[in-house]
């Protein structure tokens, strides 16, 4: 399964004694593979640029690789946050009297292990027994039985 989208913005922001253009791409893609057990998902996001003002603030570029492999209710799993690339946050003035550019950047490749177990809660149906679109001259439906 492959999933995602891709944005292109343009912004125009005009004030006293200033107009400002943005123009970026911005976008988010998925990736899984599953077989015999075993799942493989892939994610990127890259944040998109706003201008409101004189500033441009951007939000979380972030990408996760996940390999996991499920056994009856048990789910093992590895993985690891940010292989590409470096995490960023950040924004940036574009006043011609004032200019500065903040960012939260990160090196932070973090691998991660899972390990889970599939607690069964509730009531579990074994069989399903009860009588379905059943009228006057049908002597049994079921559900399990269609």
């Amino acid at each position: 399964m492959l999933s995602g989208y891709l944005q292109y913005r343009m912004e125009r922001m005009e004030g006293s004694g200033y107009k400002l253009h943005n123009y970026n791409w911005s976008g988010n893609a998925n990736l899984r593979l599953t077989h015999w057990g075993f799942s493989l998902s892939a994610q990127y996001v890259r944040a998109q640029h706003d201008l409101w003002g004189e500033k441009i603030s951007w939000g979380e570029n972030i990408s996760v690789v996940d390999l996991s492999y499920n056994l009856k209710d048990w789910q093992f799993g590895a993985g690891m946050i940010m292989p590409f690339g470096r995490y960023d946050q950040g924004s940036k003035m574009i006043s011609k009297w004032n200019t500065n550019e903040q960012h939260m950047r990160l090196d932070m490749r973090m691998p991660y292990i899972s390990i889970s177990y599939n607690l069964r809660w509730g009531r579990q149906n074994r069989g399903a027994r009860k009588l379905v679109n059943a009228d006057a001259n049908t002597d049994q439906s079921t559900a399990g039985g269609r």
